[in-house]
């Protein structure tokens, strides 16, 4: 096939959002969320389908106080080494059944929103406003938003980009975010709340 052609065939399959977030965080899902109830199209692109949620759901807050609520009830009995080998078990067994749990439920909560599409996969730009999202399997697929990406955050471990929205002088139509900063999260939310 021509190169040109391809190119056309490929564009005419490709998604456009009015809004593409990488990462099922916190902040992403709470703007994604926010954003398709506005009537806005998204994209939420996350990596790792056991990190529906975020760090605090799955490995942060709420296993550690699960397993801490566990060990303080564990302290109180007494018995074997084996005795509370099973305990622990029984710990990590229920930390595991509540992760579980709050990660489909987060998972179902924006799955559910007609306006909302989730792609398993890693996310990364390949032009100003197109993300090329790899999914587990190899298979590539590029998702577009209108307006494009803007400045590098100081950490290059994190490759994030940010959108300064404090410095447009106009409400856009479609805007492209990575990340989960809760910095990002206020702009959205006053965003959303101008339109």
């Amino acid at each position: 096939m021509p190169e040109n052609r391809k190119e056309r065939k490929e564009e005419r399959m490709m998604k456009k959002y009015n809004l593409v977030v990488i990462g099922f965080g916190k902040a992403g899902k709470t703007l994604s969320g926010a954003m398709a109830k506005h009537g806005q199209k998204v994209a939420l692109i996350e990596k790792d389908p056991n990190m529906y949620g975020g760090t605090c759901i799955n490995v942060g807050c709420i296993p550690s106080k699960s397993l801490v609520t566990s060990a303080a009830a564990s302290a109180s009995l007494a018995g074997s080494f084996e005795e509370k080998a099973e305990r622990y078990a029984m710990a990590i067994a229920e930390k595991r059944r509540v992760t579980s749990m709050l990660r489909g439920k987060n998972f179902k909560k924006l799955d559910d929103l007609e306006n909302v599409d989730i792609y398993d996969g890693r996310g990364h730009f390949v032009s100003e406003n197109q993300v090329e999202v790899i999914k587990a399997d190899g298979t590539k697929e590029i998702l577009e938003a209108v307006t494009g990406l803007y400045e590098e955050i100081v950490n290059p471990l994190l490759f994030v980009r940010r959108i300064s929205l404090t410095a447009n002088k106009v409400v856009r139509e479609k805007d492209v975010t990575v990340g989960q900063s809760f910095e990002q999260l206020d702009l959205f939310t006053d965003y959303a709340a101008l339109e």
